[in-house]
């Protein structure tokens, strides 16, 4: 019985000792038996530790809450109830680490309000009792911040400071939260510090770029992404937070869209580019980038070796030396997603996009959506991207080492007096100091050196002069065949002796020199006085087609795959077979019937109004076939009615017209699609049998011979009516 006595007053010493955790649980409680019967002594130690270690946790964090109210009675903010919800909610999920408040309704008040309550620094609080969240990370090891949202509110100037004062005062940027349990072992959590702001569309202002400028210059700043658009800063405010990001570290991915930026912003940028080695994406879109400062920030792109996503759509890039000068910076920095939708860029813009997107640019991805680059300049954007993609080694797969969009980017229209890479012949006058003529003249040289065309008649004003190419020692071979000639090999040679370059240089700083101050050193002349127009005569020396000029696999797959797609209209593949089957583009007898039996097994509904497709597909190729004897049985694939609209759309002459036997009288009107086909068709007749005709006509041109040839050359002259 003293045994049983003694036992008895053991428990109840030991359920009056401060370290028992069932003094908080109620004798006829289940949950008090259940542990008095599996709980040791040591078990019920530590579960009392962690109770009361859980107890602290909860009153410090409600601490934070009462400093809210504090902060509210002094500041008076417009959403105290909600956002002390919002805050509670936040603060009582250990496993929440972004504190998101979209669009409710915060003004710079409740900024100031909620963050100084989280730093414990602010009107009404005591600084020696209060706590601020970095000691509750400190000491508990949660309540991490990972993320902040305040987009959509309207924090303002004032909001922003008292943000930025509370991100660099704790110490907020470079904290590491270590979890202390009692009785559990110490681990810490690498990821404390806020690496995502957002505060877009606060109407932030111009007079908050100072503070974010402050906020980026911090050595401490550990913020990856940070987002800003629309908050109206104006040219000079984006151009403080951008200079902000000169020296910066941690920024990866900034979003200045819609903020008025300008030329200013764009001066910074061409300062900022070149010294920043994190930035990986730059937003820039619905801004006013152009001129000036669009070329500066250009410049500044070129040295960058980072940034590989740039967007920059609606804002007016469009003219001529803002893309070349892009185009330029391609050649240089790491860009592999660019963006540069609805910036008015025309044909123009397009060629000279075109001409250095051939050499080979690390671009994976390039939008030009919205642009009216025409027919012709979809098709230019396009070869260009199949001939660097062919030049690549590497790539194999008949897949395009760059996706071209060009939606809505006028592929029906077809200026008549543009010029053509796929009809070069004609008579030229060039001004070389506008960008475009410059890469229309170095187009027209790399078709020479394929062997495809030639200059004649070359002249500056009106004196007559040579032309030549000036290339390193044993380059023209390769140059031949790779087609990877740049405007830097070429130049106009005199009479006597002066080299004239067709493209601008650079100066010591980056800055281009016109080229009409480098013709007039050369020539030794007045600029006023100075003359850049070359005028001259360019033939085309392209023969019949054989089964190396047949569609490109990349060039096939392109078409398949728009042809075959169940979101493509008519109106979409009609504007695909125009831009891919260009002037120099051929097709074999077994492509052309792959591709029509795509538009025809399709059983989608769209296709019920594509008759017109499969009529407009078997137009273009029945003059590019490389089997030119089998370009009837194309006829027989469609239907009687297709049929004959087909034989109504390519006319009377195109059925007269055998490309195996030409010869007779032909009276074309080069004005209708089918007889300037038949036009080109006679001229690569004529430029394939030409060497031959000459060699006959030097064999026979002496002796003997040239009596007997006299006899039948006259019996083979016309009779005259």
């Amino acid at each position: 019985m003293r045994f049983k006595h003694g036992n008895v007053k053991e428990k109840e010493e030991e359920e009056e000792d401060d370290t028992n955790p069932l003094k908080y649980v109620p004798k006829s409680h289940p949950v008090h038996k259940i542990m008095r019967r599996f709980l040791n002594k040591v078990k019920m130690s530590a579960l009392h530790a962690w109770l009361s270690w859980h107890s602290s946790h909860m009153h410090t964090k409600q601490r934070i809450i009462d400093q809210y109210v504090t902060c509210c009675s002094c500041v008076k903010p417009k959403r105290s109830p909600y956002l002390r919800n919002q805050l509670r909610c936040w603060l009582f999920k250990p496993s929440e680490r972004k504190l998101e408040l979209i669009s409710s309704g915060m003004t710079s008040r409740d900024v100031q309000a909620i963050f100084c309550a989280l730093a414990g620094a602010g009107s009404g609080l005591n600084a020696d009792r209060a706590v601020n969240i970095v000691q509750i990370c400190d000491e508990f090891g949660d309540c991490s911040l990972e993320s902040v949202d305040l987009s959509s509110n309207d924090i303002g100037a004032d909001g922003t400071r008292a943000l930025v004062d509370v991100l660099g005062n704790t110490n907020y940027f470079r904290l590491q939260s270590v979890r202390r349990v009692p009785s559990v072992s110490t681990a810490t959590n690498t990821s404390g510090c806020i690496t995502y702001l957002n505060l877009s569309r606060n109407n932030l202002g111009p007079s908050s770029s100072k503070h974010l400028k402050r906020m980026l210059s911090n050595p401490q700043c550990s913020i990856k992404t940070l987002f800003l658009a629309g908050n109206n800063f104006g040219d000079s405010g984006c151009a403080a937070v951008i200079l902000g990001l000169t020296e910066q570290e941690s920024v990866q991915h900034i979003d200045l869209s819609n903020n008025c930026a300008s030329t200013a912003a764009g001066h910074a940028l061409g300062a900022m580019l070149p010294t920043n080695g994190t930035l990986t994406r730059l937003d820039l879109n619905f801004n006013s980038l152009r001129g000036a400062g669009a070329r500066s920030a250009c410049l500044g792109l070129g040295k960058n070796k980072t940034l590989e996503t740039l967007m920059m759509p609606w804002n007016g890039l469009g003219d001529e030396d803002t893309i070349e000068s892009l185009a330029r910076a391609l050649l240089t920095c790491g860009i592999k997603v660019l963006d540069i939708s609805e910036n008015r860029i025309r044909l123009k813009g397009a060629s000279i996009l075109a001409s250095v997107l051939e050499l080979g640019t690390p671009l994976e991805q390039l939008s030009l959506d919205g642009n009216k680059i025409g027919q012709i300049g979809s098709r230019a954007i396009l070869a260009a991207v199949q001939t660097a993609a062919s030049l690549r080694d590497d790539d194999d797969d008949g897949e395009f080492t760059t996706l071209v969009s060009t939606n809505n980017c006028g592929a029906n229209l077809v200026d008549k007096n543009a010029f053509d890479p796929g009809e070069t012949a004609g008579t030229y006058e060039l001004d070389l100091r506008e960008s475009y003529s410059r890469t229309v003249l170095i187009k027209l040289i790399r078709t020479m050196l394929q062997g495809k065309g030639n200059f004649s008649g070359i002249r500056i004003g009106e004196r007559m002069l040579n032309y030549s190419l000036i290339l390193d020692g044993g380059m023209q071979g390769n140059i031949a065949t790779n087609d990877s000639l740049e405007m830097s090999d070429w130049c106009i040679a005199t009479s006597r002796g002066h080299k004239l370059p067709v493209s601008e240089d650079e100066d010591e700083t980056g800055q281009r020199v016109p080229l009409d101050g480098v013709w007039a050193k050369i020539l030794n002349k007045k600029v006023e006085a100075l003359s850049l127009v070359v005028k001259f005569s360019y033939a085309s020396l392209r023969k019949r087609a054989s089964e190396a000029d047949a569609l490109p696999i990349k060039s096939y797959i392109l078409l398949y795959d728009g042809l075959s797609a169940s979101t493509s209209n008519a109106a979409h593949c009609h504007d695909l077979i125009d831009t891919v089957m260009g002037p120099d583009m051929f097709v074999t007898i077994d492509q052309a019937r792959r591709l029509f039996d795509c538009i025809n097994d399709s059983k989608d509904l769209r296709f019920l109004e594509l008759g017109t497709v499969r009529e407009h597909f078997l137009c273009k190729c029945f003059h590019k076939l490389v089997e030119s004897n089998r370009q009837k049985e194309l006829l027989t694939w469609c239907s009687e009615a297709e049929r004959k609209a087909l034989e109504k759309q390519l006319g009377e002459v195109s059925f007269k017209f055998t490309p195996n036997n030409p010869t007779g009288f032909h009276k074309l009107d080069l004005s209708d699609n089918s007889q300037r086909e038949i036009a080109t068709r006679l001229t690569e007749i004529r430029n394939e049998f030409e060497p031959r005709m000459l060699q006959l006509k030097k064999f026979y041109s002496s002796g003997s011979r040239f009596d007997s040839i006299q006899t039948y050359l006259q019996a083979c002259q016309p009779i005259q009516s």
